[in-house]
């Protein structure tokens, strides 16, 4: 039953793709003309100011790929996660309790958008196809080490601000929180690299934003030799996450006495 669900649930999303498709090709042109920018960003630096300490243009480019593929993550799969706190003081979560599946992942369903991810891919190549033309040089190994700690990353980001959500449980409307959590994606745009130890430690595991485009780059190009620790440290901080908000969520539920209860 499970696997139909969520098959549904991406079938509904290309239908709508499907039924506007204008919309959707405008999307990506403006998504292209985002990584444009991008592009000329990085040349600017690297060409008339100085190189970012330890980063190549080419690795560069390749952490910006890493950040578009993160975004893209983000915004089709768990685009809904740091909203759900809406739901809990509506009362809408009530026709999602009574159904036999995990509420969270019906409410999840419903606000995936897989045209978000479509649209960004011709973005994601043409940054890798950069970083490649540039002289990065990596192994399958690193390749498929590196998109498993992105997957972790966006993972965890969604576990983040599901915990927000669920502390509307308690304290009703959580719009502050979204807005927090909402503002740790701007953590992701930049090198870690260029932070003091004890904040690139904060940003792999407090606020774990490391893994949505600097350690993927980075265990990508070869400068994180050890990938297979990066990917446990991955996925250490995303069980984390995941208990943290699985938690809140029953502990939420216990308290919980229906809308306007």
């Amino acid at each position: 039953m499970l696997p139909k669900l969520v098959i549904e649930g991406l079938n509904l999303n290309l239908r709508r793709l499907r039924q506007f498709t204008v919309s959707f090709l405008l999307d990506v042109t403006a998504s292209l003309a985002y990584a444009g920018i991008t592009v000329i960003f990085w040349r600017v630096i690297y060409g008339r100011i100085r190189p970012l300490p330890g980063w190549t243009l080419g690795q560069a480019f390749a952490f910006s790929a890493f950040f578009e593929l993160f975004y893209a993550l983000s915004m089709s799969l768990f685009v809904g996660t740091g909203k759900l706190w809406n739901n809990i003081i509506t009362g809408r979560i009530d026709v999602y309790l009574i159904r036999p599946v995990d509420p969270r992942l019906l409410m999840g369903l419903l606000t995936v958008r897989m045209e978000s991810f479509i649209r960004a891919l011709p973005s994601i190549v043409l940054l890798f196809s950069l970083a490649l033309a540039h002289g990065v040089r990596f192994t399958l190994g690193n390749a498929l080490a590196s998109l498993v700690i992105v997957t972790m990353g966006a993972l965890t980001y969604a576990f983040v601000q599901m915990a927000g959500s669920w502390a509307s449980f308690w304290i009703g409307r959580a719009q502050m929180l979204d807005e927090i959590t909402d503002s740790l994606n701007e953590l992701a745009r930049y090198p870690h690299t260029i932070f003091p130890d004890w904040l690139r430690m904060a940003l792999m595991t407090v606020v774990p934003m490391a893994f949505a485009s600097t350690e993927p780059a980075r265990v990508l190009t070869g400068m994180n030799g050890n990938m297979v620790g990066a990917i446990g440290v991955a996925m250490g901080v995303t069980a984390v996450w995941w208990f943290i908000q699985d938690l809140l969520w029953k502990k939420g539920l216990r308290r919980y006495d229906s809308y306007g209860g």
